[in-house]
């Protein structure tokens, strides 16, 4: 039985419509003679259909019409006033009615006409919402279905695929439909092979059993697929094409283990209807055409020029488009004799489709008739949806048949709707049953229904569930989804794989697994697992991924070769089985190369042959070597230069003081001891050089905190009024010899002396590109541009001249550089660049 709304502000002609109405046994009827009212019950109450006067107060059946559809109401809905206007019946189609019926003449025909208008828009609209439904219920038992299933033509174009051959290309079922294998799969031969059998299928027309065949997928992972390829013919049209089904049996081939792959089938039909309109007046006139009936008769001409012509001129223009003109003809001018309502009259034309014509006469309230419309819909495609839904349900229903493992569906009441004959044999035949029906521990059933129940609220439910069957217990995966019609979920589907064995192997795998993992977390050296035939990472502990900056996902599963900065020796030293490497670069994430010393062990693991290789960082003895060298050097430059300058300063003092013993006592005695004084202060302030150059190298370089250097540099230094700055970030260190606290001091003390009018001194660091700089800058006059080179050589300067020489060379021990980049006459500006690796923040 079905419920209907009927809404009109006589209260005696809903009384009189409701008996009329229910006499037929078919319909229940509520009441009500206001829109507004009605409108406030269809929130609350669901029905069937819809049947609504015109002519109301507050709101007439036009605007009623259309707060239904904006709400997203799309009840079949049935105008029944006795007004007649053409405008009142055009607005009404265009705002979604279905039917539109006018009131007068005999009652008892009148509500037999009004009964099966509602009769028949209810089925209609029940058909469409069941074949949407049916076919919402398809696709998603499709999406569950863990393997590979596709079409193609000819030439390898993908006809359809689902979700688990995209994300074998690593790409989405909307990119790869329509497209050829060929741009997504990149072994030659492999897919020579594919097309073959493909085209074997197309040629014979017979299926094929493919047990094995190899597939590397994007991610260059060998696989094994099992395949099963069939002819078929593409609806609507007489293209040749080849269906599989591919399960991947890769897991199972290495270790029995059973794998699961959720598949997604995009099948869209997707069709338009056309709607002709054609307005004749009651002289028979044509008053308006519009272009969607030229578009769906293909005329010539355009609207404007139909306009105006007769009704039986205009009926001449579209007959030659039907099949069967003669019978056609005589049904429209029997419609046109007898002026009665006709709804959903079907015709087929002579390309091919069919359209549905509906006759409404135009009568006013005093029984004038004031015209007639014609509306023809295009229904081709539908048609063909309907056709093809039943179709392709045969087809998945033989498919979900045919499946290994359980497939299912509920209702929104509880009940199962659909099962497979798995699922049948496990669980019994289930179909309108409820779980409570079903025998099962009461835990499981109280998860189960959880499950169920957060799957009607719109999740994708994955679960692992144990339950008992014939004698052992097995483990299954549940995958339970919902089915939306529009935004409603009218239904769930699930599927329930038996993981029994993978779980099993995990097991042991993980028991494995737990016996070398203590060792990695233990050793601070880094260690990498390769495969020897590959090269591909296979694992590493937490020092290799610290050592190299990467995170372990970035790591695992690429060549071992994305760690060394010579790429050619690794690989090798790998065919090789080279077990001990004592100097090779590595390569962090940042692109920076360091040295490492590396032990190599080879032996089998679960049958592959892999190497497992400890690597130490010796950058610290590396730069410890290298600073010794810069040490060394510095010595043999010291004995060289101070014991040139120190006799050549002796020669001078002894032959001034040589002078004054031979001379007698004049004013020129004064003259000559104040030289030989000079000489000799010289000699002591070479000797002191002497005393701190040795100093260099001596002591291995260490960390130096940063900001501590500059504080004790200052401590040291008469600053007087000059203001010190330390904007150094704290904790900033670099690696340098403990001489590098008399670069600071050197840095101060000649600003002091020499800045003229300095008032501030500013030390600031950051990091630039790779690099770490180190600025030292003051208010001063600066340096002229042609000394700022100069002012690092030995004995320039007002001084000694072996201040900012020592400086620099103290800096390079440990490879960092010192420049002065100040603009003159604004104030000195020393730059410190400490290279990678010698510095830490």
């Amino acid at each position: 039985m079905y419920r209907i709304l009927y809404v009109d502000d006589e209260p005696s002609l809903l009384e009189i419509g409701k008996l009329f109405l229910e006499r037929s046994g078919q319909f229940s009827v509520d009441i009500i003679t206001s829109a507004p009212a009605a409108l406030t019950l269809l929130s609350s109450k669901t029905y069937d259909a819809i049947i609504s006067d015109y002519q109301m107060p507050e709101m007439d059946g036009i605007e009623f019409l259309k707060n239904v559809r904006t709400s997203g109401n799309t009840l079949p809905f049935v105008l029944f006033t006795g007004k007649g206007r053409e405008e009142v019946v055009i607005q009404a189609l265009n705002e979604g009615a279905d039917f539109y019926l006018q009131k007068g003449g005999d009652p008892k025909a009148q509500f037999a006409e009004l009964l099966n208008k509602v009769h028949y828009a209810v089925i209609r609209r029940r058909t469409e919402q069941a074949l949407k439904m049916e076919e919402a219920q398809l696709k998603q038992i499709i999406d569950l279905v863990p393997h590979m299933i596709f079409a193609k033509d000819w030439n390898g174009n993908y006809l359809l695929a689902n979700r688990a051959v995209a994300e074998g290309y690593n790409t989405t079922v909307d990119e790869i439909v329509g497209k050829s294998q060929a741009q997504f799969h990149g072994d030659p031969a492999e897919l020579r092979h594919m097309f073959e059998d493909d085209r074997e299928v197309m040629t014979t027309g017979r299926t094929k059993f493919i047990p094995e065949e190899s597939y590397i997928d994007a991610f260059g992972k060998r696989r094994t697929l099992q395949t099963t390829k069939v002819p078929f013919t593409m609806l609507g049209s007489n293209r040749q094409a080849v269906l599989g089904v591919a399960i991947d049996i890769t897991d199972r081939k290495k270790a029995e283990e059973l794998t699961r792959t959720t598949l997604q089938q995009l099948s869209t039909l997707v069709s338009r209807l056309n709607s002709g309109v054609i307005m004749v007046s009651e002289d028979g006139k044509v008053e308006q055409v519009n272009q969607a009936l030229c578009d769906l008769y293909n005329l010539p001409d355009s609207p404007e020029r139909l306009s105006g012509m007769t009704s039986h001129e205009m009926i001449e223009k579209i007959l030659d488009a039907y099949v069967f003109p003669a019978e056609a003809l005589a049904r429209i001018r029997e419609l046109i004799t007898r002026w009665k309502p006709v709804n959903g009259y079907e015709i087929a034309l002579r390309n091919g489709r069919i359209v549905m014509v509906d006759f409404i006469p135009i009568i006013d309230a005093d029984g004038q008739k004031r015209g007639r419309i014609w509306h023809h819909q295009d229904i081709t495609e539908r048609k063909r949806v309907e056709e093809a839904l039943r179709e392709r349900n045969s087809q998945i229903n033989a498919l979900i048949d045919n499946l290994p493992f359980d497939v299912w569906a509920m209702d929104s009441s509880g009940r199962y709707v659909l099962q497979n004959p798995v699922s049948v044999g496990h669980w019994g035949d289930s179909i309108g049953k409820n779980p409570h029906q079903i025998p099962l521990p009461a835990d499981l059933l109280e998860r189960w229904q959880e499950n169920n129940r957060k799957a009607f609220e719109g999740n994708i439910v994955r679960d692992e569930i144990s339950v008992p069957f014939k004698g052992r217990v097995r483990t299954y995966e549940e995958i339970i989804a919902p089915v939306r019609l529009g935004d409603e979920i009218r239904e769930i589907i699930g599927v329930n794989i038996d993981i029994t064995e993978r779980k099993q192997a995990e097991k042991a795998l993980r028991a494995s697994e737990e016996k070398y993992r203590g060792i990695f977390a233990a050793e601070s050296d880094g260690i990498a697992i390769v495969d020897r035939e590959t090269g591909i990472l296979i694992d590493c502990n937490d020092a290799f991924l610290l050592m190299h900056g990467y995170r372990k996902d970035e790591l695992i599963g690429q060549p071992v070769t994305a760690t060394s900065a010579d790429p050619d020796a690794t690989r090798a030293a790998i065919m090789a089985g080279t077990i001990h490497i004592q100097d090779r670069y590595h390569k962090r994430k940042d692109g920076s190369a360091f040295p490492v010393e590396i032990t190599v062990n080879g032996m089998l693991l679960q049958g592959r042959d892999i190497l497992i290789g400890a690597i130490r960082d010796i950058t610290g003895k590396k730069l410890a070597e290298e600073a010794l060298r810069q040490a060394n050097r510095k010595l043999n430059l010291l004995s060289s230069i101070t014991r040139h300058d120190i006799n050549n300063q002796m020669t001078v003092l002894q032959s001034y003081l040589a002078l004054l013993e031979n001379e007698q006592p004049d004013p020129a005695y004064t003259k000559n001891l104040r030289q030989a004084e000079t000489a000799a202060q010289r000699i002591s302030a070479m000797i002191r050089f002497t005393k701190e150059y040795e100093s260099i190298g001596v002591n291995a370089p260490l960390w130096q905190d940063c900001p501590a250097l500059v504080e004790t540099a200052a401590r040291q230094t008469p600053l007087e009024d000059v203001l010190l700055k330390n904007d150094i970030p704290a904790k900033a260190e670099v690696f340098a010899d403990p001489m590098i606290v008399r670069v600071f001091y050197n840095l101060m003390e000649n600003a002091a002396r020499h800045g003229g009018k300095i008032t501030t001194i500013r030390f600031s660091a950051q990091e630039s590109g790779h690099d770490y700089q180190i600025v030292c800058e003051d208010d001063g006059d600066g340096i002229p541009v042609d000394l700022k080179e100069k002012i690092f050589d030995r004995e320039f300067g007002k001084n000694t001249g072996l201040g900012l020489f020592l400086s620099r060379e103290i800096l390079s021990i440990t490879g960092i550089t010192i420049h002065e980049t100040g603009e003159p006459g604004k104030g000195a500006r020393f730059e410190i660049i400490v290279p990678h690796g010698s510095f830490r923040v």
